[in-house]
Order: C-alpha cells, then structure tokens, then sequence
C-alpha cells in the first residue's frame, strides 16, 4: 500500500504524463519535470520507504484489491464484469507498468539531486530501483522478469550517466556499495519461464478436450479464444491461398482434430520448445549453438504454422529474449568498470593506461567482450575513456560505431547504430551472413 499511496498522492495520470515528457536535464520539458517534483518530494520519499520493505507482496489475482480500484478505477470496473474463472493469459499485471514507470521517476530525481550536489539523495533513489525490481520480480512470470531487467538497465544507465556527467557526486563508499549490488546480480536468473508453463497448461486443460487418456483436441471455443489475442494478427489476416476459408473450418466444432495437433502433441511441443530454452541460458551467447530451427519457428513452413498454431501465438520471442540478457550483461558489466575506473581516477589522479590496471584492488576481476571473447577494448580520447566490444564482425574498428544512412542524428539513431553491432552469430550463420561493419560502444553512453 506504500507504493499506491505515493501513486494516489502523485496523480496517476499527471504522474505519467509528466515521466514520459522528460527523464534528463536538457530534455524539452524538464523544467517541468523539475517542477513537478518539487511538488512531491514526501510522495517520492513514500516510494524510497516502500522500496525498503522486505517484499512486496502484490498478488495476482482477478480480483483487485482496494488500492487498484482507487488507483485505476476505469480497468478496475473491467474487471469487476469479468468471470472470476478466466484462463491466466487473461490475468492483468498493471502493478508492473506502474513501478516501472516509478522507476523512471527516482532516476529523474537522482538527476535533479545530482544537479543540487546531493549525493545522499542521488545514491537513496538508485538503492531503491534496485529493490523496486526486486518487488517486480516476486512474481514468476517473464513479463515481471523483463520489467525486473528493464529497471535494472534502467538503473545501470543511471550510474553511467552520473559517473560521466557529474563525477565527483557520489563518494567513495556509495560508489563501492554500488558496485557490491550490481555484482551480486546475476541476469540469467532474473528471467523465468515458471509463469508461462502454468499459464499455457492451464489453457490446454481449459480449451482442448480430454479423451481420458492424455489426449484430445482444440475446441472450438479455444480457437476463438486465439483469435481475440493481441498476439495472433495473423490469424485475422488472409495468408497463403485461402487462410480465412481455413479458419472458418477450424473454428467449427470437431474440426481441428483434422487441421490441428492434438493435445500430447502440442504439449509435447511446447515442453520441447521451453525446455530447449531454458538449457540455454546459463551459457554465454557465444558458446551457444544456435537452436533448433523448429524449436525457434525459423524454419517452420505454412503448414507447421497452422498445426501448431497456439504455440505461435503464446510462445515469447526467444531469440530476442536471449540477445536483451546478453547486452543487460554486457550494461552491468561496463557500469562496474565505469565505478572502478572512477575509483582508480580519484586515488592517482589519471585514467589507467590499460584495464588490467583495475583488477583485484578496483574490481575483482576484468569481464571480457561479451561477442568475442577477448579483452574489451579501452582508449582514452580527448581525456576520456571509451570501452568497446570488437561487434559482431570481431574485428576493432577503434570505436567506431555501425553506419545506418540516410537516418537524422537522434539519440534513437545513436542506439539503433549500436544495437547493429551487439549480435551473436553461429560460425554456420557466418558463413552465409556479412556481418555489419562497426564497433559496440559500452562507454560513454551512445550519442549523436
């Protein structure tokens, strides 16, 4: 109830209003942010103390409880008319987006207390971005895993933007306390598929018959229940021949025992598919062989598409998936770096000549380039350090980042050049793929 009565007494609506027209000084409407939190310094500090319990607590469920009927009371009405016993991919998870969206808020007041050298401040609010993803991740669904990764990043880039623009805030031990937290997280556990096998079993035993043994078929009512899935666009759509006709069969009764895989075959899919990604991701991206083409739906033909068509509706976009994991390792990494860096400035007064200089007194040890391998590479330019990762095609291009035409220089345009480079290939996909041209640049922050 903490967070919902910082919420309540920011002003859901103001509040969203006012995060997403600015999050950084010299952003357009940022002394309006500025303003705004002025305004709700007590609300903001409510968020800080609530970000300090133990547990959050939220319970997913369809019936809401009194403070997200006061929070949100037009969603709350929604689901007040809907039956108590939905399939779980009906279940709503607005607490997530909110503490999101929270998150953003303490990063922009971690700003403003920079700008006001108040480093207790600046410090308090990353502390609590870091418990705030936490509180999301209490809940084992990968859409709380992903918010739980997005605050983290979120957080991350705070810590640069501050090392880089105001250097000297943070003191020494708050800077140490940081990079204690940050290396004790560990991304490839933040991320579970617990949520989503319970979700989907409890779609097959809702909407597939059961014939006693194991077995049966969609229903009908299922394939209209896919049909209403923001997911599956491309079941409205006409496709190859006469998709739409085909969807008409299949939606009658009785029909899909002769269009679609029967319950143990979709199920034994499914299993198939998670598992194989769940082995995965404990490994580095580039020790991993790429997955089957059937388990990622690369490869699977029109038909496959239309045999197994709840799996493409329900299953996550795994290869993405495991490419965010690989750059948020590779952001957590950098950000230790950037703290050890800072340390090793503040006793000898330079940057180090070479990396291997941190390492044991300054971090434990050097992360390596997360696409190659090696070390990552560093250079200090203009009396600044840069670190950078060779990039997919592995070879140093001295910082230089992937060259994207004819776009307008835009901090978007910045992120999307480097985005180019921070791919894994297989050695087979290298022998049919050319790799773009450029480095993946971790430090400083990317820019036009």
């Amino acid at each position: 109830p903490l967070y919902a009565q910082a919420l309540l007494g920011l002003g859901v609506d103001q509040f969203r209003d006012e995060i997403e027209k600015a999050s950084h000084p010299g952003d357009g409407h940022w002394d309006d942010l500025v303003a705004y939190i002025q305004a709700h310094h007590a609300d903001i500090e409510l968020i800080r103390k609530a970000s300090r319990r133990p547990g959050f607590g939220y319970v997913l469920d369809f019936q809401w409880d009194e403070w997200m009927h006061r929070l949100q009371p037009e969603v709350a009405e929604q689901m007040r008319a809907r039956e108590q016993n939905e399939t779980l991919y009906s279940l709503p998870i607005p607490a997530v987006g909110l503490l999101r969206q929270i998150a953003r808020l303490l990063a922009a007041d971690a700003h403003l207390a920079a700008l006001n050298g108040q480093p207790d401040r600046a410090y308090d609010n990353i502390v609590a971005m870091f418990a705030i993803a936490e509180h999301v991740r209490e809940s084992p669904t990968l859409i709380n895993g992903l918010v739980c990764v997005r605050i983290h990043t979120l957080a991350y880039r705070l810590v640069s933007e501050l090392l880089q623009e105001y250097p000297e805030v943070l003191t020494n031990e708050q800077l140490r306390d940081l990079a204690h937290r940050i290396g004790r997280i560990d991304g490839r556990n933040l991320i579970t598929f617990e949520g989503e096998r319970a979700t989907f079993y409890d779609f097959v035993q809702r909407y597939y018959s059961d014939d006693g043994h194991g077995d049966g078929y969609l229903t009908s009512a299922g394939f209209r229940f896919f049909q209403h899935m923001p997911t599956a666009g491309w079941l409205r759509h006409d496709g190859a021949g006469d998709f739409a006709g085909y969807l008409r069969l299949a939606a009658q009764p009785g029909a899909s025992r002769f269009t679609m895989a029967s319950r143990s075959e979709i199920v034994a899919m499914y299993t198939r598919m998670v598992d194989a990604i769940e082995r995965h991701y404990p490994t580095p991206l580039r020790f991993q062989p790429a997955l089957p083409a059937d388990v990622t739906m690369a490869n699977w033909s029109e038909f496959d598409r239309h045999y197994y068509m709840p799996l493409t509706v329900v299953l996550p976009a795994v290869g993405s998936i495991r490419i965010d994991i690989e750059r948020y390792g590779a952001t957590q990494d950098v950000t230790l770096i950037g703290i050890a860096l800072e340390l090793y400035r503040r006793e000898h007064n330079r940057w180090p000549d070479a990396l291997n200089e941190l390492a044991p007194k300054y971090m434990r040890e050097l992360p390596v380039d997360r696409i190659s391998g090696g070390p990552l590479c560093y250079r200090v330019v203009d009396d600044q350090p840069t670190i950078y990762s060779v990039g997919v095609d592995l070879d140093d291009d001295g910082g230089r980042m992937v060259h994207i035409g004819g776009d307008k220089p835009s901090q978007r345009t910045a992120e999307r050049r480097n985005e180019r480079a921070a791919q894994w290939l297989t050695p087979e996909q290298r022998e049919t793929q050319t790799p773009p041209d450029g480095d993946w640049l971790l430090w400083p922050i990317p820019s036009e």
